[in-house]
């Protein structure tokens, strides 16, 4: 270290208290990046690496960018993943002797850049910090998105903590001892969380600690008492809370000040989604091709602020099982609706407005920008009409709900004064305040302005009084304002003598006198002092709308509301969307249904709709049918006008009343997990056995094709048993599509179950799939027709075809039935011996203790003596 020159020590100094970041050391005019971070960072933002003396025999690695273009820098190492500590020079160079004093004023990581193009604004970017309480079986969370200042504390259960992990998909982690230590278990729920956990961010135990006045301000009795915040959850919480809000005061080196309050998430009083929902059912983003406008989230979101997407994004995320809750959306959707005039007034003065939550996040952490400002003021010139427009309508729901917005007037004023309208360049180069705000400033510029005028007015008469046409008046940086002669016209003319030699060109000479020199030193202090005194009455503005944040905050979350409330009244005007109904007496009628997305994908523009109606006593549906003949879509779309209720959506169909859901289940599709050794299979069966172990008597269950991994007994008789084991224990409203048509025998055991199949038109040798869901059961697949709607070669289906009717017969012969139909697992035996053996075997069964799995089992074991 001895070896290192002074700044190099410095450099190490500030280093070794942030070795997860990459440092930007500010030298003049550049951010430096020295050793590994030179290395490291030249590769990822492709520039030149070359090299510093440092006092050692081997030049340090360095590369560099420009300080005032270095966001996209910053943009490329964030998305990288890199941490960046930004150091900078609390000291003017020119007021010190010897090396510049240095600090880290800001770590930007992925969780607090809240630049102007951060990726994906509609979307939230939450850091969660997660403390694990092994013993009592629960995780406590708190996770924060820095740019809108959401804070959301809960306790969750270790079953459900991987889906909510999912769902709120923190870019950055801040966990405990205890839950890293879970994470490198072999539990079922550690496999799981895995899943989401291992590419994240994880800090662990943050720099620094905090002390009571941030616990104060949010954990004051009065607040507890008024949430209706339990002192034990507080307790439970806290540890959390703390860990998430030292990582931000660390990071940003001041308080967070946009965190107006913070909300307790009771994930109980939501509809439950667990991950493979949430992707089945294509709810975010396309399963295929990852899109998302072939998303439910694509479908309804005509958000026209960054705000309400993302508040419709977490609406759909976390659907309502409140029935209070969901009639007031409903009713403030259906207000949208009805008044077209108005909705369209309201859309249009919102489409003015930009994510004044980021906004606010920019000036608590003071990195707001001149563009920010003049967006925010913008954004507040609409308020008022905007709520003028409200109070007009006739619609008292949304009169009720955002008629006391507050049009943040005296915010709006404050930067109409201040900011120019056009401001030019930045606030050290550039007009930002508005001429006429501040007369000393309008003095300062008036003399810079009149400069140019002033050396051209001296200029001449410089000429004048030398005779010299050609003399002429310069500036540069190095040698200020001068007086430049030709040497071939200061040969024919003597010059006065107050001119007094600057610097010797090699074709002319360059002098200063008195005058000149008077003024040089009024236009540059001039131009210095109004340079600074522009940054300090910036400085004041800010932090004027700086105290309003939250009053700010209170008004985006108003227009975030509105924003989705009339997305929603949109999609449903243009596709013929109806209000659904709740009841309680577990009834699901569903008349004329669709699929809200793939009804917007059909080449031919039509859909075919769909009934359903299940009872308490009539919940379970299975459904036989061909290969694309629509049994996946049906049930997908069943699920999907059953979440968009619960979220407070008009729905794609005619007609519907449901009861209030508990949770929505989808086991659909096939897929392997190769990389922790499950097949297709396996993944099959673990996503059945959640969905046995959790699913309740007020839960929507989707299954489809269940069982189809394995052997066709085998498959069978899990699907068999999985039915009646959803019959017989948990009750829910099921919809299990199949291939296995011997199972609709089942329908004679419960009288809870009803077949349904998907109808076809079959003349000859063609087929069409009606796409209509019907009373009833269906005996054959058609697999080869749908081959031949694949444009297989026809060679190919026409030996399949053969091949089928081979192994038919030869099936059939097997059985000794020619061309009878299969025995179903109830029909008598023929013989009386097989007969006598039945009975006996069934005299040993104790129905009383014999499990559904038990009873599959007894009933192919009883098959089998029929054969």
């Amino acid at each position: 270290m001895e070896k290192l020159t002074p700044m190099m020590q410095q450099y190490l100094n500030i280093k070794e208290k942030y070795t997860d970041c990459i440092l930007f050391f500010r030298l003049g005019d550049f951010y430096e990046m020295f050793f590994e971070d030179a290395l490291e960072a030249s590769k990822i933002l492709e520039i030149a690496l070359t090299g510093k003396s440092c006092g050692l025999e081997e030049r340090a690695p360095m590369c560099g960018i420009p300080y005032h273009s270095y966001e996209g820098y910053l943009k490329k190492l964030i998305e990288a993943g890199k941490k960046v500590a930004i150091c900078e020079q609390v000291e003017d160079p020119k007021e010190v002797k010897g090396i510049v004093k240095r600090e880290v004023v800001r770590i930007v990581t992925p969780g607090t850049y809240i630049q102007e193009d951060t990726p994906n604004v509609s979307e939230n970017n939450y850091i969660l910090s997660v403390c694990y309480e092994d013993k009592k079986g629960f995780f406590s969370l708190c996770h924060l998105d820095v740019s809108t200042g959401e804070l959301n504390l809960s306790l969750v259960n270790e079953f459900d903590f991987a889906d909510i992990f999912y769902k709120i998909s923190p870019i950055e982690l801040i966990a405990d001892g205890r839950f890293l230590t879970l994470l490198k278990s072999k539990e079922k729920q550690a496999v799981k969380i895995r899943m989401f956990v291992e590419s994240k961010n994880i800090c662990v135990n943050p720099a620094n600690s905090v002390e009571g006045s941030m616990e104060e301000h949010f954990f004051d009795r009065s607040y507890l008492e008024a949430n209706n915040l339990y002192q034990e959850e507080y307790e439970q919480v806290l540890f959390s809370f703390r860990n998430l809000l030292s990582y931000i005061e660390y990071t940003q080196k001041v308080a967070a000040l946009n965190i107006s309050k913070i909300k307790w998430v009771h994930y109980d009083n939501y509809l439950k989604l667990d991950y493979n929902s949430i992707k089945n059912l294509e709810l975010l983003q396309s399963s295929l091709d990852k899109e998302r406008r072939y998303s439910l989230y694509g479908i309804l979101n005509r958000t026209k602020t960054a705000m309400g997407s993302r508040l419709l994004r977490s609406w759909i995320e976390r659907p309502l099982k409140s029935r209070k809750d969901i009639d007031r959306r409903l009713d403030l959707v259906e207000e949208g609706l009805r008044e077209y005039s108005l909705r369209e007034d309201l859309i249009g003065l919102l489409d003015s407005v930009y994510d004044i939550e980021r906004i606010c996040a920019k000036l608590s952490y003071d990195t707001v920008t001149v563009r920010d400002m003049i967006n925010l003021k913008e954004s507040l010139y609409h308020l008022p009409a905007l709520k003028e427009t409200i109070r007009r309508s006739r619609q008292e729901s949304l009169i009720d709900a955002f008629g006391d917005i507050d049009p943040l007037g005296d915010v709006y004023a404050i930067l109409e004064e201040a900011i120019a309208d056009h401001p030019t360049g930045t606030i050290k180069d550039g007009v930002i305040i508005r001429e006429g705000y501040n007369e000393q400033l309008d003095e300062l510029r008036m003399l810079e302005t009149d400069a140019a005028r002033i050396l051209s007015n001296l200029e001449l008469r410089e000429r004048d009084r030398t005779g010299i046409k050609t003399l002429k008046i310069g500036y540069n940086k190095v040698f200020g304002y001068y007086i430049e002669v030709t040497k071939a016209a200061h040969k024919n003319v003597e010059l006065p003598l107050e001119y007094i030699r600057k610097q010797t060109l090699a074709n002319a000479e360059r002098y200063i006198n008195e005058e000149l020199k008077e003024l040089e030193t009024k236009i540059l202090s001039s131009k210095q002092k109004a340079t600074q005194l522009q940054s300090e009455l910036y400085a004041a503005v800010k932090r004027e709308v700086s105290s309003c944040i939250h009053r700010m905050q209170k008004t985006a979350s108003y227009l975030a509301e509105l924003d989705a409330v009339l997305s929603l009244s949109s999609v449903a005007a243009d596709n013929n969307y109806n209000r659904p109904s709740f009841n309680e007496r577990r009834t699901m009628h569903i008349r004329e249904g669709r699929h809200p997305v793939i009804e917007k994908l059909t080449e031919d523009g039509i859909f075919v709709p769909n009934d359903i109606d299940l009872k308490d006593e009539r919940s379970f549906m299975i459904i036989t049918g061909p290969n694309m003949g629509g049994k996946s879509t049906y049930m997908r779309q069943v699920a999907l006008i059953c979440l968009m209720a619960h979220m407070g959506s008009f729905v794609p169909a005619a007609f519907a009343n449901i009861p209030i859901l508990d949770a929505i289940f989808t086991r659909v599709g096939a897929s392997d997990d190769l990389s922790r050794g499950q097949s297709t299979f396996m993944v099959e069966m673990n996503e059945v056995s959640y969905i046995l172990e959790h699913a309740s008597k007020n839960s929507l269950v989707i299954l489809d094709e269940v069982g189809r991994g394995t052997s066709t007994y085998d498959g069978m008789s899990l699907a068999w048993s999985i039915i009646a084991h959803l019959c017989e224990k948990v009750g829910a409203f099921s919809l299990f599509s199949t291939h296995y048509h011997e199972i609709t025998e089942i329908e004679k055991l419960y009288s809870s179950v009803v077949n349904y199949c998907v109808a076809v038109d079959e003349r000859e040798d063609t087929v069409v799939f009606l796409r209509k869901v019907v009373r009833g059961k269906a005996d054959k697949s058609y697999g080869i027709h749908v081959a031949r709607l694949a444009k297989l070669p026809e060679e190919v289906i026409q030996n399949a075809r053969f091949k089928l009717d081979e192994l038919q017969a030869s099936h059939s012969q097997k059985k000794g039935l020619g061309s009878q139909p299969l025995p179903s697992y109830f029909e008598s035996p023929r013989e009386s011996g097989a007969r006598d053996k039945i009975i006996d075997k069934l005299a040993e069964v104790d129905i009383e203790t014999t499990t559904p799995l038990e009873a599959m089992v007894l009933l192919m074991e009883l098959k089998k003596m029929t054969e």
